[in-house]
């Protein structure tokens, strides 16, 4: 698979194992900026920061199943994130420097 963000609030993604390359993921939320995003082939869901709100969020295909956990405080903003899939864990960096 291969992922790319638009500044408009894109996630679009593509099936690179098939011929035809076929678009297999896209999500559109108007005006959010996403700083880093990773995909969980097994879910087909993609997690993302948000980076205006500095919120974490899981998004299914077509913005179906869509979750949000947004921080207590701005301290608390998430930046980064790291997807362990086979375990179920997402990590998540945070603008004070921990980790979720």
């Amino acid at each position: 698979l291969s992922c790319s963000a638009a500044p408009s609030g894109a996630i679009y993604g593509w099936d690179l194992e098939s011929e035809a390359k076929d678009r297999i993921f896209e999500h559109f939320a108007k005006g959010t900026d996403y700083s880093c995003f990773r995909h969980d082939f097994r879910r087909n869901l993609c997690c993302a920061i948000a980076r205006t709100q500095g919120s974490l969020r899981m998004i299914g295909h077509n913005n179906n199943n869509m979750e949000e956990i947004v921080p207590e405080t701005p301290a608390n903003a998430f930046t980064s994130l790291e997807l362990a899939a086979p375990l179920g864990v997402v990590f998540a960096g945070t603008q004070s420097g921990h980790i979720r």
